[in-house]
């Protein structure tokens, strides 16, 4: 017959009462109690610090406007870990460059801190940047969209050309490999200035140094085929007077018969001065309205008043 509750719990009990009533049960309890509190002490003060280490900060470093494979290099010199983020691209920033990080840069994180830094992630076409100096803004305008570019701004450059409304700079240089839509900035010529300026002599220069003098003296100059190593001569000479923002032409191969570096000074004008054969023509005196005096009566013959008087007595006699 089997057993009822009651004779089952009492039976747990005469075994539970012992265990509970026993000395060393309670002191065995308080000393694992004392061994737990412990152990939370040792974590929270010795082995914790030492794994999250609290107490050492890392300064983020500054990683935008940097190549994406430097600016990784760079967090994980600084005992940092770094995640890459593409960027949509923007054909106004250089491509493959970080234009955003998490955390700012000179935050104080934790090393070993996850760094965010964002792409601006290029497409896969490329293009290059035509030439468009000295084109007409039309022209460079046509040229540039048929790249695959756009006009960005157009600016009023203080570099002078024979033409007004030339292109006398570009950025980006022509030749350079950038994304399909980006921006050219152009700058056009405000035409000839008024006041002359001497031709500098910059035969024996390199072309690039030799274009930089004759457009600092205010001349314009292209010559796009002078690659060698040094100017030969050039056109006009040296000394020539010209309008400023005209045109210098230099030269690498070798100058024609007949030319020789010695500037040709401007001749001035001589002052004609008379011959001494001359002699110089007297001017006509001046007329005047007032009149002529008469003219001065002549004297009488001799002896003509003695005949009058002769005529008288006569005249009385008879």
């Amino acid at each position: 017959m089997a057993r009822s509750s009651p004779s089952r719990f009492k039976e747990g009990l005469r075994w539970i009462r012992p265990v509970l009533t026993s000395r060393q049960f309670w002191l065995g309890l308080a000393g694992l109690g004392v061994g737990f509190v412990f152990f939370l002490l040792l974590m929270n003060y010795a082995l914790m610090p030492l794994w999250t280490r609290h107490d050492a900060v890392v300064a983020v470093p500054e990683v935008r406007q940097l190549p994406a494979s430097e600016a990784e290099a760079v967090i994980e010199r600084a005992g940092l870990r770094a995640e890459r983020q593409a960027q949509p691209f923007n054909p106004n920033l250089p491509p493959d460059i970080v234009v955003d990080q998490t955390p700012l840069p000179n935050a104080s994180v934790k090393p070993g801190r996850r760094i965010y830094y964002y792409v601006n992630e290029s497409p896969k076409e490329m293009v290059t940047v035509p030439s468009v100096v000295t084109l007409s803004e039309g022209v460079a305008r046509s040229e540039i969209t048929e790249a695959g570019l756009l006009v960005g701004q157009v600016q009023t450059d203080t570099v002078r050309t024979p033409y007004e409304g030339t292109v006398t700079r570009q950025t980006p240089p022509a030749g350079s490999a950038v994304p399909v839509g980006s921006q050219v900035t152009l700058w056009l010529s405000p035409g000839l200035g008024r006041r002359e300026v001497r031709v500098p002599d910059v035969t024996g220069l390199p072309p690039d140094q030799a274009r930089d003098v004759i457009r600092q003296t205010g001349l314009w100059v292209d010559s796009p085929n002078a690659r060698a190593d040094t100017v030969r001569w050039q056109e006009p000479r040296a000394g020539m007077p010209l309008r400023e923002g005209s045109e210098v032409r230099i030269h690498t191969t070798e100058p024609p018969e007949g030319w020789n570096r010695a500037p040709t000074p401007p001749r001035e004008p001589e002052a004609e001065e008379p011959t001494p054969d001359e002699e110089p023509i007297p001017e006509p005196e001046a007329e005047t309205d007032a009149p002529a005096p008469p003219p001065a009566p002549e004297p009488d013959d001799e002896g003509s008043g003695d005949t009058e008087e002769d005529d008288g007595s006569e005249r009385g006699d008879g």
